[in-house]
């Protein structure tokens, strides 16, 4: 149900096959052996994440691979923004859905979210993958989940030991928490690529000396390099906001510095140009 399986990943592209455990033996958890980890490809966003003040002792797993209920377990005592307490399998869907009322798992049409429903499912996205959602992701209750008992219960309404205001006890109450990293980003984000694409256009048609050319197009290649950056890990900010918003600036006064650069020089004709 992921994209990960449609670009070849099986199984044994992240585990051991041949060794079940790898952690010491007097751990009360057991941990599958692992090949390769998912830093290992996602190279940008593992950059993003050294760089929290939030979560930086988090796992990718943690979110991305919730300690969840299977479909034909799923009795356990439900209300519509509750996830837990039976999560005993990892899931293996990694996309996050950030949405403030999609559910990863639903039960058959014209059931209620009644503990006793049948035909429960795991949704799917428009291209046809599976998600988990923002519940499930940052405020599951699951004893069983190593990474929520570690973690202080997360952001559990029912297991966290964080301050109150850390304590989310809904889904729409994390969208909204997930709003205020994720739009000054995007904001900030749209208003560098706006400003990239005029310069490049003001580049073709403004006289400049070879310095200064030199300059705007060293400063321009530093802010596409943050640009891509930015795309690439996806997060918007919920990575690392801090960090990301500093680059997201940073970016932007470089664009700024290339502007007044080019502001200084003259007007080239079409003809010229050519």
């Amino acid at each position: 149900m992921s994209k990960h399986y449609e670009k070849g990943m099986r199984c044994v592209t992240c585990h051991d096959p041949h060794e079940v455990t790898s952690n010491d033996w007097k751990s009360g958890v057991t941990r599958p052996a692992i090949r390769q980890n998912c830093q290992d490809c996602h190279t940008v966003q593992a950059e993003m994440v050294a760089n929290a003040d939030t979560h930086s002792k988090v796992d990718c797993i943690a979110c991305h691979m919730p300690f969840t209920m299977s479909c034909e377990n799923f009795t356990a005592i439900q209300r519509p923004d509750m996830a837990g307490f039976d999560a005993v399998r990892r899931s293996h869907l990694f996309k996050i859905e950030v949405d403030p009322e999609k559910k990863m798992m639903n039960p058959a049409p014209g059931q209620s979210r009644a503990s006793n429903s049948k035909g429960w499912r795991i949704a799917r996205d428009e291209e046809g993958h599976g998600y988990v959602d923002l519940m499930w992701s940052c405020a599951r209750t699951s004893i069983a989940d190593f990474t929520v008992v570690e973690g202080q219960g997360c952001h559990s309404p029912f297991q966290s030991e964080l301050d109150q205001g850390l304590i989310y006890q809904d889904q729409k109450e994390i969208y909204g928490e997930v709003m205020k990293w994720q739009n000054p980003i995007k904001e900030g984000h749209k208003k560098n690529v706006e400003a990239q694409t005029r310069i490049n256009k003001l580049l073709e048609v403004t006289k400049l000396t070879p310095e200064q050319r030199t300059e705007a197009m060293l400063l321009l290649d530093k802010a596409a390099d943050i640009i891509k950056q930015v795309e690439k890990d996806g997060s918007w900010g919920v990575h690392a906001f801090n960090y990301t918003k500093q680059r997201v600036d940073t970016a932007q006064a470089y664009l700024t510095k290339a502007q007044s650069i080019i502001d200084q020089g003259g007007y080239v004709k079409a003809s010229a140009a050519k």
